[in-house]
């Protein structure tokens, strides 16, 4: 079984820290943002086994998974065996304008 490598891009990295501490925030507890970081990171380690297998995004040549209520946009390079992880949004954000997905 091919095995891609993943990566997490600077942006997806801050998009993962600030939905950490908005939950941690709403929830009051430390521990509950704590364990959707570990859960996240968890969720994005398993792309590196058939990372095509999930939904194409609108914007080529992006895929996303969901992650609860949040998204993770990422693209694969079948030719390097890289996953590259670009974007973490909320998925009600993917009705304004996120940005770019590439930074």
């Amino acid at each position: 079984m091919l095995r891609y490598k993943v990566a997490i891009k600077p942006r997806a990295w801050e998009d993962i820290r600030e939905i950490a501490y908005h939950i941690c925030e709403q929830s009051g507890d430390d521990d509950v943002g704590t364990l959707w970081l570990e859960s996240i990171q968890e969720h994005i380690a398993k792309l590196d086994v058939f990372p095509n297998s999930y939904s194409r995004y609108e914007i080529s040549p992006y895929r996303k998974i969901h992650h609860g209520r949040y998204l993770i946009l990422y693209r694969v390079d079948d030719e390097a065996l890289e996953v590259t992880v670009c974007r973490v949004v909320a998925g009600e954000r993917l009705a304004e304008n996120i940005g770019p997905v590439e930074i």
